[in-house]
């Protein structure tokens, strides 16, 4: 993430404007010599969050980005719009820096990017506030009963293929913190949560501690 310019020896990246941030992905050599380097995101805030390389070797980007309606951000040929406050993009490029697909993802006010995972197939954990209120601190937080997660499952050529949410009674806060995959290709999701929590039929759960439940994905 930069702000202004970055140089990347004879490359320099210039953000989409001088008071937002945008994101670069760098690919350097085992010799620390520059391959290539790629720049994405648009007139919000752009905030990488995680990176994954699958067993071909393209390179699996997430993050958030926006966070006004109808904010963009730019990534390769594809532009994406954000339909909310901020939104989730994931983008996955090829071992030679081209971008094969972009999508977004989240239609709250705030969506953020919390996990991602990578197999033959492409697993993005996103946490949600649908509303933000005044409290008598002067702060700001989310009624519980408008915050959520959830994940989405994409194919090798970015086409969703499912979203399953972690489902809670109002008054119970949950936060996905992690993704992985299994040798069985199973998808386990790490957790956190506050107060009671339930799940869909869609997960099983294993109690991890207070406060801490790892899932995995009971159906394909």
């Amino acid at each position: 993430m930069f702000q202004g310019f970055a140089s990347f020896g004879a490359d320099t990246l210039h953000s989409s404007s001088p008071e937002t941030d945008d994101l670069f992905v760098a690919k350097y050599s085992a010799g620390g010599t520059l391959r290539w380097v790629q720049q994405g995101g648009g007139q919000g805030i752009d905030i990488p969050s995680s990176l994954a390389i699958d067993a071909a070797g393209d390179i699996v980007v997430t993050g958030s980005f926006g966070g006004r309606t109808g904010d963009t951000a730019v990534f390769g040929d594809t532009v994406l719009t954000s339909v909310s406050g901020s939104d989730v993009f994931v983008v996955k490029y090829t071992t030679a820096g081209r971008v094969r697909w972009a999508r977004r993802a989240g239609d709250r006010r705030r969506d953020l990017a919390t996990g991602l995972a990578v197999d033959e197939a492409v697993y993005v954990g996103v946490d949600y506030d649908d509303e933000r209120i005044a409290v008598p601190d002067d702060s700001v937080r989310t009624p519980a009963d408008k915050q959520g997660a959830f994940v989405v499952k994409y194919d090798a050529q970015g086409q969703e293929r499912w979203e399953i949410p972690v489902d809670h009674p109002p008054g119970a806060r949950s936060r996905i913190t992690s993704l992985t995959t299994d040798a069985t290709g199973t998808l386990l999701v790490l957790n956190t949560f506050w107060e009671a929590i339930t799940f869909s039929p869609h997960w099983s759960a294993t109690w991890m501690g207070t406060g801490c439940e790892l899932m995995k994905v009971a159906t394909p």
